[in-house]
């Protein structure tokens, strides 16, 4: 059977993130496959009602991007995006959640640009419009570490 996924590119920028969260496996990929959820942490997400594998999401960077080959998987998500902008620059996301020994959960997110998609462009911010990188998914993994805490029913630390 043929691999359909994209050829990274070596040369090109990379995020690899790992975190911690107060959660069990199951709530944070609930989080990873919920749009609603998807939306309190990573942006505004909405899903084609035509094709489930594609979705457009505005992430706190400002910037729109079309979201394809959304694949859930039992421990995984993961996704090529492109800015609406500049829909040659393609990165390809992969977030895996594994159970902790203490019983939280350790989130590894990896983006990288995907090889041939054509050279990486400025918008909103500065920021590469395929690849979120790295200062942006620390913020939207805080969110999602926020957002974790919340559905437990933690009360918030003032």
């Amino acid at each position: 059977m043929a691999d359909d996924r994209p050829v990274p590119d070596p040369t090109a920028p990379q995020v690899h993130h790992t975190i911690e969260l107060d959660a069990d496996v199951d709530t944070v990929l609930e989080a990873l496959h919920d749009p609603e959820l998807l939306e309190q942490w990573l942006g505004a997400w909405t899903q084609d009602a035509h094709d489930p594998s594609s979705a457009t999401v505005r992430t706190d960077d400002g910037v729109a991007r079309r979201v394809r080959q959304l694949r859930r998987g039992d421990d995984s998500v993961s996704w090529t995006w492109s800015s609406l902008d500049d829909p040659d620059s393609t990165s390809e996301v992969s977030i895996v959640v594994a159970p902790s020994e203490d019983g939280r959960s350790r989130l590894t997110v990896r983006e990288h640009l995907v090889a041939g998609a054509g050279p990486v462009s400025a918008c909103a911010g500065g920021a590469a419009s395929a690849a979120l990188l790295s200062t942006g998914w620390v913020v939207a993994l805080m969110m999602l570490q926020v957002l974790m805490v919340l559905r437990a029913g933690v009360p918030a630390l003032v």
